[in-house]
């Protein structure tokens, strides 16, 4: 299962091979919390943390938030904490 990220405007690109039970976890706590707290600068934070940890750290949150479009940030978000559950759940069903 890859998952792929663009930053800069696709100047740099960045794919996660592997889900760990860690991110999946983490992947439903977040999700979790944003269904019942909705979004917040603290959410969104975590949310950020996270997708820098599906990607090995290799960028920050700082080089994140930069790297993104404002319209980009909760749909690339969320569609790597559907792609981390998913992943897992497809896993299962084998």
């Amino acid at each position: 299962m890859k998952i792929r990220i663009e930053l800069n405007q696709g100047k740099d690109i960045y794919v996660c091979n592997k889900i760990t039970g860690f991110l999946f976890r983490t992947a439903l706590r977040l999700k979790e919390r944003q269904e019942s707290e909705g979004i917040s600068t603290y959410l969104l934070d975590d949310m950020a943390q996270f997708v820098c940890q599906v990607f090995g750290n290799r960028f920050t949150v700082s080089e994140l938030y930069r790297g993104l479009e404002t319209d980009e940030i909760l749909k690339v978000f969320n569609n790597v904490l559907r792609l981390v559950m998913n992943a897992t759940i497809a896993y299962q069903k084998h």
